[in-house]
């Protein structure tokens, strides 16, 4: 930053950079621009989840997950046309236990940008996303929305019905436009209700957790 905007004045550096638990301020300062990592997967203590679910709903749940309520927070603090560029596991489109935070950026925010990244982090096994969002004021739209990935780019150009449920934007506008034909189909039946769904283990690391040979502590399965 020192060398990108030529800053001369440590005294410049002390008042920009503040050290502080930024889930427990209550600071109400607005910001245009908010850009981050947050941590992913931060063991809070008994005490700590005691005082977030006293302020946060997205740690209304038994397991309290840090980057729900790094963008919480971040969304209170966008002024109106603010913008928020957070890199993210992609779980987070689609994992019920984020439906709380899924719904807090559907009340007054469009996402302006998404980024599907893979696995972008050495020996991390975790595809992750960068999520663009603007603080509008206004209930999610997804017209003028970028969804990008490794191999190509598209504009959403359709305002589309979205669920807190599941946050799906891999589709492109005909695509869409298709599935929506073939869901309303008299008489169509999905799987959901009519199938059975099993989830495969995750590790974060197989090597490490995973073994092909059957020991004392280990089970082949």
């Amino acid at each position: 930053m020192v060398l990108k905007y030529d800053i001369l004045s440590v005294k410049t550096l002390y008042e920009h950079i503040t050290k502080a638990d930024y889930l427990a301020s209550d600071s109400k300062t607005s910001y245009q621009y908010i850009i981050g990592n947050p941590p992913w997967g931060y063991e809070f203590s008994e005490s700590e989840k005691e005082k977030l679910r006293k302020n946060y709903r997205t740690a209304s749940g038994k397991n309290i997950e840090s980057y729900d309520l790094f963008i919480e927070k971040a969304l209170r603090n966008l002024s109106i046309n603010g913008q928020l560029s957070f890199i993210l596991p992609e779980a987070i489109l689609n994992v019920k236990a984020h439906t709380p935070v899924r719904t807090a950026i559907m009340e007054s925010n469009s996402i302006r940008y998404l980024n599907f990244l893979g696995n972008a982090f050495d020996k991390v096994q975790c595809p992750c996303i960068i999520l663009q969002l603007i603080h509008t004021g206004k209930p999610l739209s997804t017209v003028g929305m970028e969804v990008s990935d490794c191999s190509h780019c598209t504009t959403i150009l359709t305002n589309r019905k979205i669920s807190a449920e599941y946050f799906s934007f891999h589709t492109t506008d005909a695509e869409y436009q298709l599935l929506e034909k073939i869901r309303h189909i008299p008489k169509t039946k999905f799987l959901a209700g009519n199938a059975d769904f099993a989830l495969g283990i995750v590790t974060g690391n197989n090597k490490k957790y995973i073994s092909s040979v059957k020991t004392k502590i280990t089970k082949l399965f």
